[in-house]
């Protein structure tokens, strides 16, 4: 009777998968995960607000941001490229890690752009998308809390004796604000605790990109951060998605990506998308951009 129960049970799991009816826990393991930053996530589910992705047509509005857009955009790209397994958004931790756990197929990719240079000690274990961000092109303000009235009223002279405060992870933040002339730099895991810092005037000003708005402030619960006037910065190197070799679907997924983003590409949708979320942001057409100091 036992090998008579366990061949039935065989044959009967054999026939759900033929007809489509898995078990629900088959069902579960085809998704595939990406990850972004809890303040990230909140935004995304703010812009997203119950609507299809894929049909999202406009890019501004309550959440818009240059991280959310990315992720929206990642989304519309897969769907156009003819991937169909759902995406699983989880909660970063890190940078670093996040990298890693792409290089070791843990996730599929990324869901906010890298750059291409901190994909160089791993790029034999990762796809490379095409640039959504092409070098010269990501233009940052220094941002500060809007109590930080002597770094509002900072000048390009007076600028470098603030205190800038960024993440280690962000070696292109580190590099710029040293070749910029920041001597009083100080490292902090999360944007969070950079924000935190910021508020509690513990540092003057990180950088970060342009926001919508007269204002072009950026909210976060723990503090108002607001771009010091009439300056810009553009940070060096080009931003990608970043896809796991490891990973099972990487390859499957890496082609639709690419498929996708060229056909947004071609009708201006990638442009227009950080236009409209303000991080292309033609307020800021006419500020000077900052220089390194002349030796």
């Amino acid at each position: 009777m036992p090998q008579t129960f366990v061949r039935r049970f065989i044959l009967v799991i054999f026939f759900a998968l033929l007809s489509g009816a898995a078990p629900r826990l088959m069902a579960a393991d085809t998704s595939v995960k990406v990850t972004v930053t809890k303040d990230v996530i909140d935004d995304y589910q703010r812009f997203v607000a119950g609507r299809e992705v894929s049909a999202i047509d406009y890019y501004g509005g309550p959440g818009a941001r240059r991280d959310v857009i990315e992720l929206v955009l990642l989304q519309q790209a897969l769907k156009l490229g003819g991937f169909n397994p759902p995406l699983s958004i989880v909660r970063e931790q890190t940078y670093r890690r996040t990298l890693h756990q792409v290089a070791n197929g843990e996730l599929i990719g990324t869901g906010a752009l890298a750059w291409r240079a901190d994909a160089a000690d791993l790029q034999n274990k990762l796809y490379i998308s095409a640039a959504a961000i092409e070098d010269g092109e990501f233009i940052v303000g220094l941002y500060t809390s809007q109590q930080n009235h002597r770094a509002l009223n900072a000048s390009q002279q007076t600028l470098r004796r603030l205190v800038a405060v960024t993440s280690p992870d962000w070696k292109v933040d580190q590099i710029t604000l040293d070749a910029l002339g920041f001597h009083n730099i100080y490292l902090t895991n999360t944007w969070v605790s950079i924000v935190r810092m910021l508020h509690a005037q513990r540092g003057d000003i990180t950088l970060a990109p342009f926001q919508t708005g007269a204002r072009m402030a950026l909210y976060n619960e723990e503090a108002t951060l607001l771009p010091i006037p009439n300056i810009k910065v553009a940070l060096k190197g080009s931003r990608h998605w970043l896809v796991s070799r490891q990973h099972p679907l990487g390859e499957t997924y890496y082609q639709a990506l690419e498929r996708g983003l060229a056909q947004l590409r071609q009708r201006g949708v990638i442009r227009r998308a950080y236009r409209e979320c303000g991080f292309f942001n033609p307020a800021v057409t006419d500020w000077p951009l900052l220089q390194p100091p002349q030796e």
